[in-house]
Parts: C-alpha cells; structure tokens; sequence
C-alpha cells in the first residue's frame, strides 16, 4: 500500500498535491468546506490565502483577502482596513462569519479570523 501512495505522488502534480494538502488540513480542522457554505448562514471556514488586495470605497478602504480551500474559493472583506499584518498571499487561515454572495463571488464581511503557521 505505502509502494502505491508513493507511486501515485510521483505521477500526481504539484497543483493536485497542494491541492489534496489544502482538503487533508481543512478536513482536520473541522472547516466546512467553502463548496458547501450556505448564504445568510454563520460559517466556520478557512484555507490558504491566494490574493489580497486593497479596495478604496467611498472614501474608506477595504481589504479583500480571497481564500481557497482545495473544493473552492471565499472572500473575506474588511471595511475600514487597508492592511492586515500576516494576511498575505500563502498564508492559511480560517475565518467565521455570516456567508453572503456578490455576482458569482462568495463572501464573509469583517469576519473574526485566526492566522495558522
């Protein structure tokens, strides 16, 4: 069995293996997995962050962190914040909040977050 799990790492790719890596830590930190998030409903999700970027809004910034878990990707937007220390692109987190949708974007405004080495 470990000569099969070997051999299907060899012919995997790199994006596949992160990809499993990104399921296997979420699976194991009880998140709900962002392709299953319901809309209105309070979420505990979370996974790897993939971009962020500084959004100006009527005079005020806001801080858009989009998180991939491996099944899918989230939103996370701060009002009010146009930087967060340790929110960066390869970091993982995982973040709570009440889910909502724009266009074809998932997204959780300000929610509570907890930076993961």
């Amino acid at each position: 069995m470990a000569t099969k799990n070997r051999l299907q790492r060899l012919t995997e790719s790199t994006g596949d293996r992160d990809r499993s890596g990104l399921i296997d830590f979420c699976d194991r930190c009880g998140l709900v997995p962002i392709s299953e998030v319901e809309l209105r409903k309070s979420v505990r999700t979370g996974g790897e962050v993939g971009s962020v970027r500084m959004v100006p809004l009527a005079g005020a910034p806001s801080l858009e962190a989009t998180i991939n878990d491996g099944r899918g990707t989230i939103t996370a937007v701060f009002f009010g914040r146009g930087r967060i220390a340790g929110i960066t692109p390869g970091r993982r987190v995982i973040v709570e909040g009440v889910a909502a949708k724009r266009g074809n974007q998932i997204l959780l405004f300000n929610p509570t977050y907890q930076l993961l080495p």
